[in-house]
């Protein structure tokens, strides 16, 4: 990711609970990232599915429901 811009790094936040999904991808966000979210692991995959845009990074909750 050499000359890439924080603005330019996309960001998939997963969890099933509402208010730390909330909490992660506001700062996230806050600090320049670009970020989508989904609340479970279906959700996450149909996003993953799309293709676009890449993900460079996934954060997910290990214990969530699929």
């Amino acid at each position: 990711m050499a000359n890439t811009s924080i603005g330019d790094i996309h960001v998939l936040c997963v969890d099933d609970e509402v208010q730390v999904l909330s909490l992660l991808s506001d700062t996230l966000r806050a600090e320049g990232y670009e970020v989508q979210t989904a609340v479970d692991g279906t959700h996450a995959l149909q996003k993953l599915a799309l293709g676009e845009p890449r993900y460079d990074l996934i954060i997910a909750d290990a214990y969530a429901e699929p």
